[in-house]
């Protein structure tokens, strides 16, 4: 027997630890389990139970393991990135060199301890698998076992 639950979609792209792309429906919860609002894309992936992220990908729903993926790609910019604005969030431009080969680049934007705030604090720290970075275009969250090498842009 499935219970069905309230979801919203949300159009991204998946790019795989190949570089391949692959357009699809992320879904995502009506209600967050944490808080009244919206589950966010942030959330989902973040989750310490998200091994399998459901999503839509051409005419199939299917579960995509969260470990093959390099990032997800979303056009604009999602509501979270306001959320972390709103309480302060740090920003870093930053290029990102990916394990398939691929360069990414944008604002890094990030929570963090005090006294904890660099770059490398945070991608050495426990915490999020997936790192918010954004650009006028798009919104990326990139997984950080697909990233090998970080550039932090002086401004």
């Amino acid at each position: 027997m499935t219970l069905a639950v309230p979801v919203r979609k949300l159009t991204v792209q998946l790019v795989d630890m190949r570089g391949e792309r692959s357009p699809a429906v992320v879904f995502l919860h009506a209600v967050s389990s944490h808080d009244p609002r919206p589950e966010t894309l942030g959330d989902r992936l973040n989750a310490a139970e998200a091994k399998f992220l459901p999503c839509q990908v051409g005419d199939r729903v299917e579960l995509v393991q969260v470990a093959w993926l390099s990032y997800l790609e979303v056009s604009g910019t999602l509501p979270e990135v306001d959320g972390l604005r709103a309480v302060g969030a740090h920003e870093e431009d930053l290029e990102l060199e990916l394990a398939h080969g691929e360069k990414v680049s944008g604002t890094f934007l990030y929570e963090a301890r005090s006294g904890r705030d660099r770059v490398s604090d945070v991608l050495n720290s426990e915490g999020s698998e997936f790192l918010l970075l954004m650009n006028d275009e798009r919104t990326l969250y990139v997984r950080r076992g697909a990233i090998v090498r970080v550039h932090v842009r002086e401004a």
